[in-house]
């Protein structure tokens, strides 16, 4: 046996001994605990249609301090929307239509935007329409597919060239470089301390990162192909996912373990983005198709099911910092505004 495969042997039995230990702490699931509580029955309702942009949505961010919406288009557009009109108040023109990503500071000031130019670009919107500047991070070798902001002088952004980088944005310059990740990095969301932040990536694994350290905390299994999204749980104890293999898993990040999984059906299709209520009791699930699925993420069940478009793949969906209104963008070209 050569020295290789002694190592493989030796890491198989590694992670059989791992499963083992975690097991004593998953005695039971989520759904088990709490089979007595009450069943959702209330759906949501579109609200509002936002019109203006005439290509595929690929991204869409909340501002946290002023619950404006970006929006990132194929068809080259940036736009700041005032959602509470359905009007725009910022409108960029991108260097490169290939968007996939965007991000709004919590401040309001600047915008991310980052796609196949392999170039995260940021613009300061504060001084309204007609006076954005803008200033680009390039460092990347593949594609931006998420970015979030840390504050208005740190971002990071993760690639499709397997790494996440954070950035000093004044300095223009990589702070730190996040390697472990087997394959491109399709997603990241930071943990409100600041100190700690997940991804998720085509290798079917989510880690947790330590910022300051640079290292893998924690890494989390249980998708069988890639993990298209990652939300953190509002008490930040916990994060979901959404997977190519048509569900979401709700991880624990003190056990390493998976405490549910939620799928319409066995045959769901793929999972393209997802985010928790305010609360946390909800989980919502765009799909690969026009539908977006709404989880109660105590029993498991999907009590509603929202149409976004005919024919319209779900690219994003997040819900607002006050957790009224859960906002989704896809193939049709609008941004649809949905609540109770």
């Amino acid at each position: 046996m050569s020295s290789i495969e002694e190592l493989e042997a030796e890491a198989a039995i590694l992670i059989s001994k791992i499963k083992e230990v975690q097991k004593q702490y998953q005695d039971k699931s989520v759904f088990e605990v709490s089979d007595e509580v009450g069943l959702i029955g209330k759906g949501l309702r579109c609200r509002r249609v936002m019109k203006g942009h005439i290509n595929k949505v690929y991204a869409i961010a909340w501002c946290k301090s002023t619950g404006f919406l970006v929006s990132a288009s194929q068809d080259g557009k940036l736009f700041v929307w005032k959602t509470i009109k359905g009007t725009k108040t910022v409108a960029v023109d991108l260097e490169s239509q290939w968007v996939m990503s965007c991000a709004y500071s919590d401040s309001g000031k600047l915008v991310a935007s980052g796609g196949l130019d392999n170039i995260c670009t940021l613009h300061n919107v504060s001084g309204g329409q007609g006076n954005v500047s803008q200033l680009t991070l390039d460092e990347h070798s593949g594609f931006i597919s998420s970015s979030k902001f840390i504050d208005d002088n740190y971002i990071l952004t993760s690639s499709g060239d397997s790494t996440v980088l954070l950035w000093d944005i004044e300095r223009q310059e990589v702070v730190t470089k996040f390697l472990g990740h087997e394959g491109s990095v399709e997603c990241l969301d930071i943990f409100s301390d600041n100190k700690t932040f997940i991804s998720g990536g085509i290798d079917a694994t989510a880690k947790l990162w330590d910022i300051n350290s640079g290292t893998v905390v924690r890494e989390f299994r249980g998708h069988e192909r890639d993990i298209n999204d990652v939300t953190v749980f509002p008490n930040n104890q916990g994060f979901s996912t959404a997977s190519d293999d048509g569900s979401c898993n709700l991880f624990d990040v003190r056990t390493d373990v998976s405490l549910a999984k939620y799928n319409v059906y066995q045959t769901s299709p793929p999972l393209t983005s997802c985010d928790f209520s305010k609360s946390g009791r909800l989980l919502f699930a765009g799909a690969h198709t026009s539908h977006i699925f709404a989880f109660d993420t105590l029993s498991g069940n999907c009590f509603a099911t929202l149409q976004h478009g005919e024919g319209a793949n779900v690219t994003c969906l997040t819900v607002s910092p006050d957790g009224y209104v859960l906002a989704s963008s896809g193939w049709s070209e609008v941004i649809k505004l949905w609540g109770p």
